[in-house]
């Protein structure tokens, strides 16, 4: 292993290598020369972008036109990126004199370039002409090729003209349409109702609908099998014989025939046998099985074989060591023997009957997954639609026809097309590969080679041990095959075609690549080559790759009250938390400290918080702990990479609250819009746990959540704004679009501002996101609340971030999402998980047996009790072809790097009963970078230690960085935190509980008047609310009554209670309004009460007292009092209520 010597630092005494540098620049320049093909295999950080820009420039430069280069990349940000660089280096050249742009020209794509030297002119009117081409120059994902090929010829390609292309949201719901129609009309079709009899004796209902969109998942090979009749026809026959089972067999007859010929007198045999000659044990455990086998009675089939599996397999299944005690074999040898063959044949039959019931429940899911496609596909044909499959498969189909000629294609789209250029050529699909071979066909035969010394090209560059996207249809040999092929053409025709290997890394660190050396040693990618030694161009620049022990439970097992359960995987003390403070604390202090780092010129600066990033494998909790801990480190941080929309807390409450407006009866749904921003009490707090544990223990638990939140705000409680917002909207929803309603919600009504102000800027964007799929769902839908819903939970839209460097902040993503990217910093914290048991789910699985790399197919893998020998087999290798996929996704994550790594690690584990700390899985990224970097362990030179001497970490270190002396990032000097900043702060005393002051008297009233509107009926014109406003209207008169007319003099009193009552929005009959005014009036008038509505006496007077108990509570009394009298030696409080409606 070729790693430092030690581990400290050297003194840097020159960084470029100039004979090094002169060496990856020389490959560059035979890998970018366009007189022949070339195949270029690129190690990560090597200039693979560089190049094939440069291939580009040197195509036109030698006069060829700009529309006829086709450069394919798997990514629109990487087209775009391409296209930057490409425009940005021609339009430099412009405003150059001769000798200024020659020398440009040579440094920028290369020296040793031939060029027509005269005129220049030609070179300076690159840019324009790359621009102004008719169609322009073609750099794009191969979709966006296929879209503009399938949009010229429609017709030929089988789809309507001027057709739609689904985005990710549209094809799920129009998915999830096709699965909801096909289950629901399944009782009609006799085939539909036993493949969900089959399938209901094997998956739960609760776990189908997983299983089934598992399925629909791999619906590029399920349209495969649709439109290749061959494939079809024989699918079952390929799936039987891939796991071992016989096409033909049914488990229930194969069963059925077994048991007829069972010896039932035999078995009677070996039972008296045992009774005779078998110990207690035996006899004890034996003697019922035989008997319950051999009796008579109706026992079904599948029950009398368990009963022959327990006597002769254990649990694992496999063949018991003593089937008989030598007692019984001694006495009768033959029968022994016997007795072991039929023990041989109940294996056998038990691996048959799982093959078989694999097979049938496999064919059934396939079957309603094929019709799930059948409607699918309909409903794109009826509306018009393509999604991106389509788009690869329909152009395959064009290209290939026999019928239409794939060169009169492409000149019909572009007058032709003499260069291709594939970039990320590990990632291109086998279908996308064959798209490729169909559009260079002609390159190297026939009169399509044209001039041999300026002949047409494929150019491809890629690496294959950066090959992570199996999920969506790449794979790494297919890089190497079609290298081979290519070549094999190329040749043929003999035409020039170079096999490039570039291993010289202009970005990363010494020190870093031979860590990335090292570990490769240790793995196994999945490559049939060897792969060549990473090599650095700044072959002294300093480095550091940093490990730490991993994370782990505590051994109180991280026990927690269930009541404070809301802090969950976030408490400080959580092993994710830790991992994640250490994290933060790093790069706070590295900012701190202004730690040297390079930039992309190779010039040392202060490192700033944009030069971090922190890679994990998948979006899990620790992803959300580690930016909680950056937030609470003050460290600026861009929030995750990639998030579903609905899984943002944001949205999620907007959701809550749509759910209750639709239903006020939805306990949980209030209860998570009055936690939320949108709600606060009228002291402007929020709402907290205690609040709602006293609205749900209130009343006797009587009623809605929603009915004690009214009545808990008309007794006193601080909700009264809180009622008023919901009937608000509850109100707008029943007649506004969605997003009109919800733009109104967070606009106008302060949602967005309450949003902001609780959790930060990070809530914006998937704010503006909903408004956005609010807005587009009303143009294809039926503008309403619930459709709108239902949209949000069937397609579960993800918000995609653009991660830019540039922007100041922390990036924390998968390395999926960093593909392409690289940083100064790089963090590794999930190196612990691997792939495991696919658990029951679906995988892929190879056509043919030996051909691994080809058509793959879906196998369910069901439970293990249904996995013989043939279908384990397929689990293995899909999980080796997991695990290979696992450590070129651990190459991708170490090669972002460009000074700095650091590794981490997190164990669900605590320690063991010796004490000592769980290790990681030795399949694992982190067994694998320890066991090749650090083999030692803590006696490891590596090793670093506190002051204690515990174990910290272990560091690789290589060159020593200068001192700088610039400022802080941001100009200021960067001062340590204090040390109360660091502390958790002590829990806040819980609010009080209120009450309000007619609340005990009323509890009884109010449930009585609760349970006469629970029988009460309610006309279906009837608007809730306004039987809600109907029965309060008498109260209210009164209440509004009592408090203005002591305000007038006595003698006015009268008319105008008879003048108030009577006009709208009253309009009380004249009986009706008289005997309310004398009711009133006959209070006002009673001496008893002269005081309450004397003069000096006030009405609606709010108040609040907090009142400790005798056991220590306090209580928050606030509210309104209807009548206060304060006097020179008392104070009279009244608190009135009608007592009925």
């Amino acid at each position: 292993m070729d790693l430092p010597s030690g581990c400290g630092g050297r003194a840097m005494t020159g960084m470029e290598a100039p004979e090094r540098k002169r060496e990856a620049t020389r490959r560059q320049v035979r890998a970018s020369d366009p007189s022949g093909a070339a195949w270029v295999s690129a190690h990560a950080g090597s200039g693979k972008t560089h190049v094939l820009v440069n291939r580009v420039i040197r195509l036109l430069l030698l006069g060829t036109d700009p529309s006829r280069i086709l450069c394919l990349t798997y990514t629109r940000a990487a087209a775009a990126e391409m296209k930057d660089r490409l425009f940005d280096r021609l339009s430099r050249w412009i405003d150059k004199d001769d000798d200024a742009l020659r020398e440009a020209i040579h440094t920028e794509v290369g020296h040793d370039i031939r060029f027509p030297d005269e005129p220049l002119d030609h070179a300076r009117r690159l840019f324009a002409r790359a621009l102004e081409t008719p169609g322009g120059l073609k750099v794009q994902t191969i979709h966006a090729f296929c879209e503009k090929l399938l949009q010229a010829f429609p017709v030929e390609a089988g789809l309507a003209p001027g057709f739609e292309v689904l985005d990710d949201a549209m094809a799920a719901e129009l998915l999830a349409r096709a699965r909801a129609e096909v289950i629901s009309r399944a009782g009609a079709d006799e085939r539909m109702r036993e493949v969900l009899r089959i399938l209901a004796g094997h998956a739960r209902e609760e776990s189908f609908d997983r299983l089934l969109s598992e399925l629909l998942a791999h619906r590029r090979i399920l349209q495969r099998l649709r439109h290749d009749a061959k494939l079809r026809e024989g699918w079952r026959t390929v799936l039987a014989e891939r796991i071992g089972a016989d096409a033909a067999a049914d488990p229930e007859n194969l069963l059925a025939t077994w048991m007829e010929k069972l010896d039932r007198k035999f078995l009677r045999h070996v039972a008296h046998l045992v009774e005779r000659h078998g110990t207690d044990n035996e006899r004890r455990n034996k003697l019922p099985a035989l008997h319950a086998v051999t009796g008579g009675g109706n026992r079904p089939h599948a029950e009398v074989f368990e009963i022959l599996k327990g006597l002769v397999l254990t649990q694992k299944g496999e063949l018991r060591k003593t089937l008989l005690t030598s007692n019984v074999k001694k006495a009768e040898p033959e029968t022994a023997e016997a007795y072991a063959a039929l023990a041989e044949e109940v294996l056998q039959l038990d691996g048959d009957l799982r093959a078989a019931e694999l097979l049938k429940a496999n064919l059934a899911l396939l079957d309603i997954g094929m019709a799930v496609m059948e409607r699918y596909e309909a409903l794109k044909r009826s509306g018009g639609f393509c999604d991106y499959d389509d788009l690869i498969a329909r152009t395959l189909d064009l290209l290939s026809d026999d019928n239409v000629s794939s060169a009169w294609v492409l000149y019909r789209l572009d007058g032709g097309i003499d260069h291709v250029l594939v970039d990320e050529a590990q990632d291109t699909s086998p279908e996308q590969w064959e798209i490729i071979r169909l559009l260079t066909e002609e390159f190297c035969s026939g009169e399509g080679a044209r001039d041999s010394a300026f002949p047409r090209t494929i150019f491809a560059v890629g690496d294959f041990k950066q090959s992570i996207y199996s999920f969506q249809g790449a794979e790494p040999a297919a890089f190497r095959i079609m290298r081979e092929r290519f070549e094999a053409c190329y040749g043929a025709a003999d035409i020039r075609f170079v096999r490039e290997e570039m291993n010289i890394s202009f970005r990363t660190a010494p020190v870093i690549l031979k860590a990335v050396d090292a570990v490769l040693k240790k793995v196994d990618l999945g490559l049939r080559e060897e792969v060549e030694p990473h090599l650095a161009v700044w072959h002294r620049a300093p480095g550091l790759v940093e490990m730490w022990p991993p994370e782990f439970r505590s051994d109180d097992g991280e026990k927690r009250n269930p009541w404070r359960a809301p802090e969950g995987l976030k408490a400080p003390d959580h092993p994710r938390m830790r991992l994640a403070r250490r994290i933060a604390c790093t790069i706070r202090n590295l900012v701190a400290r202004r730690v040297p780092v390079r930039d992309r010129d190779a010039d040392f600066r202060p490192v700033r918080y944009g030069d971090f990033l922190i890679l994990l494998r998948r979006r899990t909790d620790l992803m959300d702990a580690i930016i909680t801990a950056l937030k609470q480190e003050g460290v600026p941080v861009a929030g995750a990479d990639r998030l579903k929309v609905t899984d943002h807390l944001a949205v999620q409450d907007l959701m809550a609250l749509g759910r209750f407006l639709l239903n006020r009866e939805d306990d949980l749904s209030l209860a998570c819009v009055l936690k939320s921003p949108l709600l606060e009490r009228d002291d402007g707090s929020p709402f907290d746990d205690d609040d709602l544990m006293r609205l749900c223990l209130t009343g006797n638990r009587r009623g809605s959540l929603w009915t004690r939140l009214r009545r808990a705000a008309r007794e006193g409680a601080p909700f009264v704004r809180a009622v008023e917002r919901l009937e608000t909207w509850w109100r707008q929803a029943g007649f506004l679009p969605p997003y009109e309603f919800h733009a109104h919600l967070l606009g106008r009504d302060g949602g967005r501002r309450a949003f902001l102000a609780r959790m930060g800027a990070e809530a914006m964007e998937p704010l503006d996101v909903f408004l956005d799929m609010a807005r587009s769902y009303e143009m294809d839908h039926p503008a309403s609340l619930t459709g709108f819903l239902d949209f949000l939970e069937t397609t579960e839209p993800e918000l995609k971030r653009e991660m830019e460097a540039g922007a100041g902040e922390v990036r924390v993503m998968t390395v999926h999402g960093a593909k392409g990217l690289e940083a100064p910093i790089v963090f590794l914290p999930d190196t612990c998980t691997v792939p495991g048991d696919p658990k029951g789910g679906v995988i892929r699985m190879a056509v043919q047996p030996d051909d691994p790399e080809g058509p793959e197919m879906p196998l369910w893998t069901m439970r293990r009790d249904f996995r013989p020998g043939a279908a384990a087999e397929r689990i293995d290798e899909w999980k080796r072809k997991q695990l290979r996929e696992y450590y070129r996704l651990l190459y991708v994550a170490m090669t972002r790097a460009r000074d700095r790594l650091y590794v981490g690690g997190l164990i669900s584990k605590s320690r063991n009963k010796e004490g000592d700390p769980p290790e990681p899985d030795p399949a694992s990224w982190y067994a694998a970078i320890r066991e090749a970097l650090f083999p030692g362990g803590e006696e490891d030179p590596c090793a670093l230690r506190d002051e204690d001497g515990a174990l910290i970490g272990w560091r690789m270190e290589d060159g020593a960085a200068p001192d700088l002396d610039h400022p802080a990032p941001d100009g200021k000097e960067v001062e340590e935190l204090p040390d109360w900043a660091r502390q958790r702060p002590a829990p806040e005393d819980g609010p009080a509980v209120w009450l309000a002051p007619s609340r005990i008297a009323a509890e009884a009233e109010e449930e009585e008047e609760d349970a006469r509107r629970m029988r009460q009926v309610i006309s279906p014109l009837e608007s809730p609310g306004r039987v809600e406003e109907r029965r309060f209207a008498r109260g209210i008169l009164v209440h509004r009554l009592l408090q203005h007319l002591p305000d007038l003099p006595p003698e006015e009193r009268r008319r105008a209670a008879m003048d108030w009552l009577r006009r709208p929005p009253h309009a009380l009959p004249e009986d009706d309004a008289r005997a309310l005014a004398e009711e009133v009036l006959g209070v006002m008038e009673d001496p008893r009460f002269a005081l309450l509505f004397g003069p000096g006496s006030r009405a609606e007077a709010p108040f609040a007292a907090r009142i400790a108990t005798d056991d220590g509570r306090e209580i928050l009394v606030s509210g309104q009092i209807d009548r206060l009298v304060v006097t020179d030696d008392e104070v009279i409080v009244a608190d009135y209520k009608t007592a009925r409606p």
